[in-house]
């Protein structure tokens, strides 16, 4: 027993040495090293890479760790670990079992990287574990600051360039051979460039060989949690359960994550799935406050087949808070029910049940929608209401034999709907009305059959107000016929019919009846579009071989300023693959192109894709017309090819001479290549570049134009004529243009005025227009002419600017010149005849230019046809200098008068007036001589001084004889202005009424004495006065007034017929012309009552704009009333109570009265000078006078006597001739004898 026991003491004391050499073994560094590498052998073993490890500290006992472990693969770094420690227990291993009560993993760092196979560098880095022999306990794991890298292959993936970072975590691990479990606690990370964070996550994982379950699984990201569990057993033919909820899932928080995501707010979600190897159970359940929805399936394979149920329903789902972008407003329901035996449409049979109420479409609410489906035995029937204040829209239809035939029939009918509710667009108002029923095979249009109606009621759709829209179609195997599609808008109406199908149109017409054409004008941005008329055609072919023909009929055309009449044509279009022809004839009537008027055009045209051949035919009116025909080619800049050209005006032929003509039309530049015309002698040659904008180099040139051809053309002055030839060059730049050119006239004349040659040249540069010129009128006379003005002037679009700052020069240099040439600037002169000289310059500025040189007019004649006047011996002398205009000298001479002046104007150095004087001289000097008013004056010494307040004269003008007709006075005015002049005399600027000799005439002001001595005479129809007197005409600008008396000397005057004899009579004037003028007149007329003789007296007295008048008989102071008087001037008899019969007065009284009217009013229309009628007896046939003054001193007439039974022999021509003012020359031919046939000479004196 010692032994055993002193044996036993041996033995423990050797282990207990044994022990403590062990223990002092391990704490060396040599076995510290040892078991380093022994550690990274065994690891070849178990590691696909390579391990590598820094140092080994600790009692290796209880607790060591390990620095500095990595695990390369491939060259990379997979696995770094900066610290690694471990705490254990070796009293466990006693009971077999390891306890490592400590694992501290500090700031590990994982590289995960993705292969282009899809492979990860991970995996089988590890080689498969066999079972462990011992139970392994972890009760306390930590990782700490971890960091896992992930470079995915696809740089798509939301891993890309991202981290997992901050990674802590608690473990718990025992694993034994049958089963390992896992106890996760408190892991939390986040992901580098990503708002959201993992902040807790915890579960209980239980493994064995044949099972797998997880408890109380918990995840908070953000404000979400999800909770639940998962089982799974029997790998081999497993089964499991699955149960997930959340409560609440915020999907504000998953933005970030899911872009697409759009809903906002909590979500309580809730998954159950359940199953096995041949049957799954899903339920999921959603609440939102948005809606909520449920979906309940169950499948299970059979033999070969999946028999399947599914149920899902969804209420009140608001699908503006659910869709993406927001979607409308809704409150929608749906139920589904759906089951079958396998994934065919023969086994399936569903139900769908869909409707929304109380929802909203956009920004129009929807009442009630339905949609209701079902499946079954092969078969499948959709039926849909859907009813809002925009329209409703109501269908059903029904597929038969789903897998095969699929035989099906449709119906759909459409009311009021406005289409602008549906697409989100204002301008598609409308009432639609559309009814539709289909039927075919195969959803195949070729074996589609449909039938249908069109009807659109009042709309409004692209700012177009549609009266109505009424159509009827149908189909047949794939061919489409539309019988009557009728549409009337204020556009106009349209209507089509034809036949087509998916490859071709078989044939359609149409036709269109143009209306308003608003829509159309604001299209084209056009001020003015209007047209009337129809426009039709046909279509037909395949769609890329399609051909368009037709004709169109319009009247009142007019775009802008382009108008026509009448427009009639007909186009046509057809197509062949990508490449088209088009063409187009068409006819214009009474075209105007601005301001250019047109008899008619005719345009044949023929269009491709790259050019268009043109031609056309012109007429400006009948007699004149052109033609031109070329290629237009397309593209940046239109060119136009002129292939022949040809225009006959006023019997002359423009035709073109040159082989290669074109015109090019860029949008800031044109060019003109060769462009030559020719007509006889006559040619125009254009050719080069005009630009807006950049460099210009063009030419003109003209040569034999006859000017005389050309002043027909336009209108111009019929004396025009001679042969032109013109040159001229354009260079520089738009902004910058020089122009240089030269003209020359042979055999010229204008008006009267004819001359041998004109020939001058013209220059524009730097901002400055000169020119010189000279005009030889015959070998001796001529004309020099030359000078500049300062101006801008650029094809830029910049204004044309007149300098009136800048210095300028006109200078005209004549020796001897007729001065008939002033013949073309006035019709009212005529008879033009003188001589001009003139030496005379201006220089200066615009705005103060200083003249200088004389002006010399002499042996001049003119004559005023419209005043019956002719003069001769005009002579006058200007001399111009900067200080002063001078005209020393003026006279003229008519029959045996004549008018002498002189003035003389001091200018300061502004230019302006300072001084004028001058003098008029008149001595029975003529003013008018016609049969209207014939007036000579004399004046002895009227004065007209001035200075830069205004203008006065002063003197006294006498009438040596006037004779004032009133007939014209009483036919037409006597200065008549025509309205376009005087709004151009109201509208001078303001610089011109600024001017010097502008203010000087508006402050005009003087005292003229008039003296009007006996024969002076007022004559008419019914009145003849002779007056004489004397007025002071005073004036104070535009203020006249007029003083004095005038006496009527003498005179008749005729009332009803009857002719008064004027006793005394007076005008008075005592200033203002319209109120300040009395009259004082007393007239008689003698007549017979009976065998009595009577007087009649007429006084008129008071203002003569309200005289008073007061009859009278046999004494001025025997008044009567004015019935009586009236009565006695038509009856000879009073009013009342004289017993006379006025029958018989009473028709010759208005005979008479008739007779005097007819004649006035006839006159006037007839533009007779005398028309007399005289009645016979009792209202029997008189006789009629006409008579015309063919000149003022030739008179003829013809008379007829209706009273004679020979009208032969009454009938009377005379012809009479004033030779002198006394004596008259009278021939006459007819009458009743011969004595009326003869040749008198008259003489006739009157008697003051």
């Amino acid at each position: 027993m010692k032994r055993f026991l002193k044996i036993i003491l041996g033995l423990f004391g050797l282990l207990v040495l044994l022990l403590l050499a062990a223990a002092a073994l391990t704490q060396t560094q040599r076995f510290r090293d040892w078991l380093r590498d022994e550690i990274v052998a065994a690891a070849r073993e178990k590691i696909n890479g390579r391990l590598a490890l820094g140092k080994i500290e600790g009692n290796l006992i209880s607790q060591f760790k390990i620095t500095n472990l990595t695990i390369t693969r491939d060259g990379e770094t997979v696995v770094r670990v900066p610290r690694l420690e471990f705490g254990f227990s070796p009293r466990e291993l006693w009971d077999r079992r390891v306890l490592i009560n400590l694992l501290l993993i500090d700031s590990p760092a994982i590289h995960l990287r993705q292969n282009p196979d899809s492979s990860w560098n991970v995996q089988n880095l590890i080689v498969t574990d066999t079972t462990a022999i011992w139970p392994i306990v972890l009760p306390k794991i930590r990782i700490r600051n971890a960091e896992v890298t992930i470079s995915p292959f696809d740089t798509a993936s939301f891993f890309y360039r991202r981290a997992v970072q901050n990674l802590n975590a608690e473990l718990l691990v025992e694993y034994t051979t049958p089963q390992t479990v896992l106890d996760l606690r408190r892991l939390a990370f986040n992901v580098t460039n990503f708002p959201l964070a993992v902040s807790e996550s915890n579960a209980h994982v239980v493994q064995t060989a044949d099972a797998v379950q997880i408890d109380k699984l918990q995840i908070t990201v953000g404000g979400s949690t999800v909770t639940g569990n998962l089982r799974v057993r029997d790998f081999k033919q497993p089964s499991y359960r699955v149960q997930l909820a959340a409560t609440p899932l915020q999907l504000d928080d998953w933005h970030a994550l899911v872009p697409q995501l759009s809903t906002q707010g909590p979500l309580e979600a809730s998954l159950l799935c359940t199953g096995n190897w041949d049957s799954v159970l899903v339920d999921l359940e959603l609440k939102h406050e948005a809606g909520e929805g449920r979906l309940l399936a169950f499948a299970r394979r059979d033999s070969g087949r999946v028999g399947y149920t599914l149920d899902a329903d969804i209420r009140r789902a608001d699908l503006a808070r659910l869709l993406p972008e927001r979607g409308p407003h809704s409150h929608l329901n749906l139920s589904l029910r759906a089951q079958g035996d396998r994934l065919s449409l023969d086994s399936l049979q569903a139900m769908l049940h869909l409707t929304a109420d109380s929802s909203q479409l956009g920004n129009h609410a929807i009442s009630n929608f339905v949609l209701e489906g079902a499946a079954r035995n092969n078969d499948l029937q959709v039926d849909l209401q859907l009813q809002t204040p925009a329209g409703e829209i109501a269908g059903a239809g029904r597929v038969r034999d789903l897998s095969g035939a699929q035989d099906f029939d449709m119906n759909l009918n459409v009311k009021r709907l406005n289409l602008a509710a549906f697409v989100y667009d204002t301008t598609l108002i409308s009432n639609l009305n559309f009814t539709a029923a289909l039927k075919g095979r195969h959803l195949n249009l070729n074996t589609l059959e449909a039938a249908g109606t069109f009807d659109l009621r009042p709309s409004r759709i692209w700012e177009i107000n549609l009266a109505s829209a009424r159509g009827v179609f149908r189909s047949h195997a794939g061919e489409m016929v539309l019988d009557t599609l009728r549409l009337q808008s204020d556009l106009g109406n349209f209507s089509v019919d034809g036949a087509f199908n998916q490859k071709q149109i078989h044939l359609l017409h149409f036709i269109a009846e143009i209306g308003k054409l608003d829509l159309a004008r604001r299209l084209l941005a056009a001020d003015t579009l209007h047209a009337r008329g129809v426009i039709g055609g046909t279509v037909q072919g395949v769609f890329d071989s399609l051909s368009v023909n037709g004709g169109f009929q319009l009247s009142g055309v007019q775009y802008n300023a382009t108008s026509a009449k009448n427009l009639a044509g007909e186009f046509g279009y057809r197509r062949a693959g990508l490449s088209g022809e088009a063409t187009l004839n068409a006819t214009a009537r009474s075209l105007l192109l601005a301001d250019m008027a047109l008899d008619s055009v005719k345009l044949a045209t023929r269009y491709q894709e790259t050019f268009a051949e043109v031609a056309a035919e012109i007429w400006l009116d009948p007699q004149n017309s052109g033609v031109i025909s070329g290629r237009y080619l397309f593209g940046d800049t239109a060119r136009f090819e002129v292939n022949q050209a040809e225009l006959a005006v006023f019997d002359q032929t423009w035709e073109t001479t040159a082989d290669s003509m074109w015109i090019e039309l860029g949008p800031q530049e044109y060019f003109f290549h060769n462009i030559a015309l020719r007509s006889g002698p006559e040619h125009f040659f254009l050719d080069g570049k005009l630009s807006f904008m950049g460099a210009e180099d063009l030419r003109l040139s003209l040569s034999n134009l006859q000017l005389a051809r050309y002043a027909k053309l336009f209108g111009l002055e019929e004396g025009l004529n001679g042969l032109m030839d013109i040159e001229a060059r354009l260079n520089g730049t738009a902004s910058a243009p020089r122009l240089d050119g030269h003209f020359l006239i042979n055999n010229g004349k204008l008006s009267e005025f004819a001359y041998q040659s004109w020939a001058g040249a013209f220059n524009f540069e730097d901002e400055k227009l000169s020119w010189s010129f000279r005009l030889q009128q015959n070998r001796t006379d001529s004309l020099t002419g030359a000078g500049y003005l300062p101006l801008h002037f650029a094809l830029d679009g910049s204004p044309v600017t007149l300098y009136k700052d800048r210095p300028m020069r006109m200078q005209a240099d004549a020796q001897t010149l007729d001065i008939s040439f002033l013949q073309a600037f006035t019709q009212r002169v005529k008879n033009i005849r003188g001589t001009l000289s003139c030496d005379v310059k201006l220089e200066g500025t615009l705005s103060n230019m200083r003249p200088g040189g004389p002006i010399r007019v002499y042996n001049a004649t003119f004559a005023l046809p419209e005043y019956g006047t002719a003069y001769h011996d005009l002579f006058f002398v200007v001399s111009l200098a900067s200080n002063a205009l001078d005209m020393s000298s003026f006279r003229v001479e008519s029959d045996k008068g004549k008018l002498e002046g002189n003035v003389k104007i001091s200018l300061d150095h502004e230019g302006k007036v300072s001084t004028l004087e001058g003098s008029v001289f008149a001595q029975n000097f003529p003013l008018s001589k016609t049969r209207d008013l014939e007036l000579r004056i004399d004046s002895d010494s009227t004065r007209i001084t001035g200075d830069a307040n205004g203008l006065r004269y002063a003197g006294a003008v006498t009438v040596k004889r006037a004779i004032y007709s009133l007939s014209s006075m009483q036919t037409g005015k006597i200065l008549e202005i025509d309205e376009a002049e005087l709004q151009q005399i109201l509208n001078t600027n303001a610089e011109e009424k600024d001017s010097t000799f502008a203010r000087l005439l508006q402050h005009v002001s003087g005292e003229l004495k008039i003296r009007m001595p006996r024969n002076t005479w007022i004559r008419g129809p019914e009145v003849n006065l002779e007056l004489n007197g004397e007025l002071d005409l005073v004036q104070e600008g535009e203020t006249y007034l007029l003083f004095g008396a005038i006496d009527i000397a003498r005179g008749t005057y005729e009332l009803y017929g009857k002719k008064f004899t004027v006793r005394s009579g007076k005008l008075i004037f005592q200033g203002d012309l319209d109120t300040a003028i009395q009259i004082d007149l007393l007239a008689s007329y003698v007549f017979r009552q009976g065998k009595e003789k009577h007087e009649m007296f007429v006084n008129i007295t008071g203002s003569l704009s309200n005289p008073q008048v007061v009859f009278s008989l046999d004494s001025e102071n025997a008044t009567i009333e004015q019935k009586d008087a009236i009565s006695y001037i038509l009856f000879n008899a009073p009013a009342q109570g004289s017993g006379i019969s006025l029958a018989g007065s009473a028709s010759g009284v208005v005979s008479g009265l008739v007779s005097q009217q007819l004649s006035k009013t006839l006159g006037e229309g007839l533009n007779l000078d005398v028309i007399e009628f005289g009645a016979g007896e009792n209202l029997t046939p008189g006789s009629v006078l006409v008579g015309k003054y063919i000149t003022n001193d030739l008179f003829i007439s013809v008379s007829q006597d209706f009273s004679s039974f020979n009208s032969a022999e009454a009938l009377r021509v005379a012809l009479e001739l004033e030779v002198l003012r006394e004596f008259f020359l009278q021939a006459t031919r007819g009458g009743k004898d011969e004595k009326d046939t003869g040749f008198d000479v008259i003489w006739k004196k009157e008697w003051q």
